[in-house]
């Protein structure tokens, strides 16, 4: 047992599994389950954040180095302008529509919406291949479109 373990399984022997003892709550499945449970739980609030899973990945920490040898932060800061990054579209419509993208998707339709030019440019500005350009200018149109046709089935009905 490593010594991470030895004090997550420390922790929760000072708990209160030993109050089960003599009276175990009905449909409990035995108090060395609960202890088991409760030593994973304290396992786990003691294990680093940048050691846990999140979804299908891991967290990292800013200071991270890539095989590069640039940090993580320094790759993240340099990516996007702060003015490109508290752009929000005006418009209800445009917002709805907006909020529906990806994060990736909606850094391009801001760097298109904040420099202008073509779509290919607002994907390399924001350091993605230039066929993401395209393909997000393609999304817009089709949720505007979607939006547009609910908004008028809504106004039909009223």
């Amino acid at each position: 047992m490593d010594s991470e373990w030895l004090e997550a399984v420390s922790t929760a022997l000072l708990g209160d599994w030993a109050d089960m003892l003599g009276a175990p709550p009905p449909g409990d499945s035995g108090t060395l389950h609960h202890l088991r449970r409760e030593a994973r739980a304290v396992h786990r609030q003691l294990m680093p954040l940048w050691q846990r899973k999140s979804g299908r990945g891991r967290v990292w920490m800013l200071d991270y180095r890539l095989p590069s040898g640039e940090a993580l932060h320094e790759l993240v800061a340099g990516s996007y302008d702060d003015e490109e990054l508290t752009w929000y579209p005006d418009r209800g419509d445009a917002s709805a529509v907006f909020a529906r993208l990806s994060e990736d998707e909606q850094h391009v339709a801001r760097a298109f919406a904040c420099a202008g030019g073509s779509w290919a440019e607002a994907a390399a500005t924001t350091g993605l291949p230039t066929q993401v350009g395209e393909r997000v200018m393609r999304k817009l149109r089709r949720l505007g479109l979607q939006h547009h046709k609910r908004q008028a089935a809504l106004a039909s009905t009223a």
